[in-house]
């Protein structure tokens, strides 16, 4: 994020199959006030550096087959309190780590939407 100059705290990311097309879903939270014109600026340099570093991304979306990724700015501490969750359900404080790709839709609903 040092493009936009923005502290990026913590991510994860959903392939949302949900849909037809599919998309990517960022699930971000940054330091820095969230707004609808900061957050479309994420999702142009996102599309922009994907589109550069994987070939076939860039193909699918130009055969729109993959729709446009979708930024979700989450709310402040949002993953500490996931963290925090965890710990509370029993889980060791040394074995919770931030999954960088969610595999279902369920599990950001419970874990990420609703805090």
């Amino acid at each position: 994020m040092k493009a936009l100059n923005l502290r990026l705290l913590d991510y994860t990311t959903l392939a949302d199959n949900t849909r037809s097309p599919g998309r990517y879903v960022f699930y971000i939270e940054i330091q820095e006030q969230a707004s609808l014109p900061l957050k479309n600026k994420i999702e142009q340099l996102l599309y922009k550096e994907l589109r550069k570093s994987n070939l076939a991304y860039g193909r699918f979306r130009s055969n729109n087959r993959l729709a446009n990724l979708k930024v979700i700015i989450v709310k402040p501490k949002t993953f500490y309190k996931i963290k925090e969750f965890l710990q509370n359900k029993g889980v060791s404080k040394n074995q919770i780590k931030v999954h960088r790709a969610i595999t279902t839709n369920e599990r950001i609903k419970n874990e990420i939407i609703n805090l």
